[in-house]
């Protein structure tokens, strides 16, 4: 680490290349654009390197020298961890900049992550506050930064991890993200005029498998409904049209989605706005999916997660299969668009559980809705990993299966005595048939879809259609063409 007083500090923050399904990126980083905007409120540089829009290491390298940023920032997930380890050590090797690594694998794992990493600095947990707080200290030439809430440091050889810092409980009080600081032309959805928004952080359920609440808590931070349509309103103001809500608890407060259907409305915003991160079947009535519509939201994704009940209440998801039933038929009669998620390889499921889900899948797919099936992932800190580890037999060690298993792979990350690795595979392989099934038949019609997915049954096949369809611009042009919703 540099000991010279820095008299102004610049920052420069990196989204590294993401393992995944889909060619290039989709939109920009909201947690990024967050950090950039506060950055910028206290006249601190920024710039952002999005690797996922096809830059290399040297890229990055020359972007460093021409910029001349005296911290780097890095976003670290649990997925793909391994791959972000060598990033940051490479930077580190290859320049004198400080670094520090933010995000989800941070606040699951806190100090231990910097003991593989040759960071300088980590944030756990929100970085509104801490990341300009310690460019503060830089620019003050402290060298001591025990006062930082929220923040690990190197002290020479000894890792000192300060006190937690608290939760941000006013949300409205953040400004707008930085979306200017990307290179938003080059984004897959920047022909539709699309941006991600989040409604609030935290969540109060306790599913198993989901690590939402190691970075953003148990309670529950919603925006008021003011600044949220507030918010849309700006950025519609500026010719956006489309809306990717982020969060999972959009409707945990009915009488609080009901209002932001009702301003949308009443400010006149002709925007399509979608749900797509699988928000609760028992957050929902016939009332609030009648307002949305009105507001123009055109999809929403319910996460079910599994056909059992005796599954569901292993997992802790809080719902039954006859509230999904009810949610699925009121939202088709309402009018939306809609997919269900389902995960394969729970605690508790053996193949004939697990084929419970695939039927109830095959079931709403045959009456229009979409489906999505996942391979189960034990992400670190999560109840599910510490599950595996006393009950069940990983099939691969933690930096392979971090840094090359996705929540879309066929190979399954563990097994249990009940559900053993090969009977998992076979399930996985099954569900995501469908769920491709689902999803081309649904957009493409039943004749095409049904076509292109006896093509895609081959995992290569696929992955290629793919990158024709999303990765080049005359595949999205003949793919925006040919798809019905």
């Amino acid at each position: 680490m540099r000991n010279r007083k820095i008299i102004k500090v610049k920052v420069l923050l990196i989204e590294p290349k993401a393992y995944g399904e889909y060619p290039g990126a989709m939109q920009p980083h909201l947690g990024l654009a967050y950090l950039a905007s506060v950055l910028l409120q206290r006249q601190i540089d920024v710039e952002i390197v999005d690797m996922r829009l096809g830059y290399t290491f040297k890229d990055l390298l020359s972007k460093i020298r021409f910029f001349n940023p005296d911290l780097v920032g890095v976003t670290v997930y649990s997925i793909q961890f391994g791959t972000t380890r060598r990033l940051v050590n490479m930077i580190k090797e290859s320049t004198d900049r400080m670094v520090v690594i933010g995000g989800p694998h941070i606040s699951a794992c806190r100090s231990e992550v910097m003991r593989t990493m040759k960071a300088d600095f980590a944030v756990k947990g929100e970085g509104e506050y801490t990341l300009p707080d310690l460019c503060n200290f830089l620019e003050s030439g402290k060298s001591k930064f025990n006062e930082i809430e929220g923040l690990i440091w190197r002290d020479r050889d000894k890792i000192v991890e300060n006190v937690d810092r608290p939760y941000i409980n006013n949300l409205d009080a953040l400004s707008f993200p930085a979306f200017e600081k990307f290179e938003l032309k080059r984004y897959i959805f920047y022909k539709e005029r699309r941006l991600p928004i989040v409604t609030s952080r935290g969540c109060p359920y306790r599913c198993i498998f989901c690590s939402v609440r190691l970075s953003m808590g148990q309670k529950l931070r919603p925006r008021s409904p003011e600044n949220l349509v507030g918010e849309l309103e700006y950025w519609y103001s500026k010719g956006w049209r489309q809306f990717d809500f982020e969060d999972d608890c959009f409707s945990f407060d009915l009488n609080r989605a009901k209002k932001i259907c009702d301003l949308i409305i009443e400010r006149g915003l002709k925007i399509k706005w979608f749900l797509f991160n699988g928000i609760r079947v028992d957050r929902i009535d016939r009332e609030l999916l009648s307002k949305m519509k009105k507001a123009r939201c055109e999809y929403v994704q319910y996460g079910i997660e599994s056909g059992s009940n005796e599954v569901l209440r292993a997992i802790r998801k809080g719902i039954t299969i006859e509230k999904a039933v009810k949610a699925i038929k009121m939202t088709r009669e309402i009018g939306i668009s809609q997919s269900v998620n389902f995960i394969i390889g729970h605690p508790t499921e053996t193949f004939e559980t697990a084929m419970e889900t695939l039927n109830f899948a095959r079931s709403i797919a045959h009456a229009g809705v979409l489906v999505n099936v996942y391979n189960l992932i034990p992400y670190p800190g999560t109840e599910l990993y510490q599950f595996v580890e006393r009950h069940g037999t990983f099939l691969q060690p933690e930096e392979v299966f971090l840094d090359g298993i996705s929540y879309k792979s066929e190979k399954p990350v563990f097994e249990t005595r009940e559900f053993p690795s090969r009977e998992r595979e076979r399930a996985i392989k099954i569900g995501l048939s469908i769920a491709r099934k689902s999803w081309l038949q649904g957009k493409m019609g039943y004749f095409v879809g049904s076509l292109l997915w006896v093509i895609t049954e081959s995992r290569v096949l696929d992955r290629m259609f793919l990158k024709l369809a999303l990765g080049t611009r005359f595949g999205r042009r003949l793919y925006n063409l040919l798809k019905r919703v």
